[in-house]
């Protein structure tokens, strides 16, 4: 096992507070304060540190290191996503895989780390007047790159993912290798439970404890209820203790700061601003949250393919996504799944014996999973965050003929490719579907099924969107995160996108905070 920074020596001085036991001062002042403690908030925090600023670091999720990571599905879920990993969109019709807790979804995700494809970036400048400059988002990139030692994964691919490149590469298509965020990694497969062994490149290892060594305060399970505006500025944030999933203790806690950084991911960013009653004049908060919506499929083979162990994925084809006009047709990215009995269990909508059947045979099962590009056609622009009565989260996601398409193009070309790399069954994810053993039968059967939920079996881990960049008409912020109507706060994560990515969006996010982060140390 690599070192543990949580269990250092130097740990013992850090400035830890645990939300649910403090029992200071009612207020509590920093020079910056930076809510959420993920991707963005990590990389942000880490270099307002540096720059010599007082920082306080808002999670609403519980501290868990290493020591508290194991291979028991159920712990894990419970512990390290949010509602339990039972997030849903208000229909049920899509589950929502996002971390909780410090270091957010970086503790929990499998590593993948893709550049800001050229076309995304094009279409925002071009569409969304984002005024970010490409050799200098390299740079940042780079540097990132290097502080998390993302390089291409140099270790051949487990089972799970070869089969994709075998598929795919007799079908002459041009499957690639995949960069990932680890030193020293055991290829274990269980990056998506917490890394034992501290090898995945976490905030939760890396930015978070840096932080930390230059003086930043954690406080950590603490639920950010809302911003207190005046004078077209925050003056303080309110918080209250969480006991998880949307509990709170109702003992405020007001933090107050010259700059707040907000990084609570692409659900809790437009959450806590909606509760807050955050100015909006143009009606822009919430919208435009595209989900990467991801649809599964599963080969099983006659042979051992224990899709559990190793890298979770080190495969992907772009070859599904076109580059010349993404407003056309969505298209989708494939890439691996890891089988797990409890994922594949609760995913799995076979029933009686064939559910039986795949969960007693599932060493030999594959599984693919396509991500679609919403956010750029029409037909398919994402969905709303809003909130409810009592300032809980609600994720609306219309599901469109042009997203039932792409669904069905990306089942039946998982199919294709899992049957030419052997498999002796094929079965889409949906619940009037059977197994198949022939691409044709996959095909017919498809065809005759409705692409949607609740049939369907539609999951996400890339929530975007919902404070997006754009001018004071059309986004919440500037390019720089900037919101448009309050003068000392930024927002630095994944929300801040005008649309998916069409890739992982971890590297561009870590690469965003660093150049927002940066910018912020320069208004202090």
């Amino acid at each position: 096992m690599t070192n543990n920074p949580w269990a250092s020596e130097e740990a013992k001085s850090w400035k830890l507070i645990d939300g649910r036991r403090y029992s200071g001062p009612s207020t509590l002042e920093f020079d910056v304060v930076v809510i959420g403690s993920g991707a963005g908030g990590g990389i942000a925090a880490e270099e307002l540190a540096k720059a010599g600023f007082n920082v306080g670091i808002i999670e609403d999720g519980s501290l868990n290191t290493s020591a508290d990571f194991g291979k028991n599905e159920a712990d894990s879920y419970s512990r390290l996503y949010h509602d339990s990993g039972s997030r849903m969109t208000a229909d049920k019709g899509i589950a929502l895989f996002q971390g909780r807790g410090v270091g957010g979804s970086t503790v929990v995700n499998w590593t993948s780390s893709f550049h800001l494809p050229d076309p995304t970036l094009k279409h925002w400048q071009d569409n969304f007047g984002v005024n970010w400059n490409k050799s200098e988002l390299n740079d940042h990139t780079r540097i990132v790159e290097e502080r998390l030692g993302i390089e291409l994964w140099a270790l051949p691919p487990n089972r799970n993912n070869e089969m994709i490149e075998t598929g795919l590469n007799n079908l002459g298509y041009h499957p690639k290798r995949i960069p990932r965020n680890v030193k020293h990694c055991l290829n274990l497969g269980y990056c998506g439970l917490g890394c034992p062994v501290n090898a995945k490149q976490s905030m939760l290892v890396t930015t978070i404890p840096e932080a930390l060594r230059l003086g930043s305060t954690l406080i950590y399970n603490s639920f950010a209820l809302k911003f207190h505006f005046a004078a077209g500025s925050v003056q303080a944030l309110e918080c209250h203790p969480s006991l998880g999933n949307g509990e709170i203790n109702h003992q405020p806690l007001m933090i107050k700061a010259k700059h707040f950084v907000l990084s609570g991911g692409a659900v809790g960013s437009p959450s806590l601003l909606l509760r807050s009653h955050a100015p909006d004049p143009y009606g822009r908060l919430g919208l435009a949250t595209t989900l990467h919506p991801t649809v599964i499929s599963g080969g099983i083979y006659d042979e051992k393919i224990f899709g559990f162990q190793g890298a979770p994925q080190s495969v992907y084809s772009d070859d599904f996504l076109s580059a010349d006009d993404l407003t056309k047709v969505p298209g989708f990215k494939i890439e691996a799944a890891p089988v797990f009995p409890l994922l594949l269990s609760a995913l799995l909508p076979a029933r009686a014996e064939e559910h039986r059947e795949i969960m007693s045979n599932m060493t030999s099962v594959q599984g693919s999973i396509a991500l679609i590009r919403d956010g750029f056609h029409r037909d398919a622009p994402g969905g709303t965050v809003s909130i409810n009565s009592a300032g809980r989260p609600v994720i609306d996601y219309p599901w469109s003929k042009t997203l039932e398409k792409s669904a069905l193009q990306a089942l039946e070309t998982m199919a294709e490719y899992q049957f030419a790399s052997g498999a002796e069954k094929v079965y889409p994810l949906h619940a009037d579907a059977t197994s198949c053993t022939k691409l044709s039968d996959v095909k017919r059967m498809l065809g005759n099924l409705s692409m949607r939920a609740p049939g369907l079996r539609i999951v996400s881990a890339h929530a975007m969107g919902g404070c997006g960049m754009g001018d004071e008409r059309s986004g919440v912020v500037d390019s720089m995160g900037k919101h448009h109507q309050l003068d000392n706060l930024t927002v630095c994560d994944g929300s801040i996108f005008p649309t998916s990515l069409g890739t992982n969006p971890q590297l561009t996010i870590y690469a965003t905070a660093h150049m927002i982060g940066k910018h912020v140390a320069t208004l202090l």
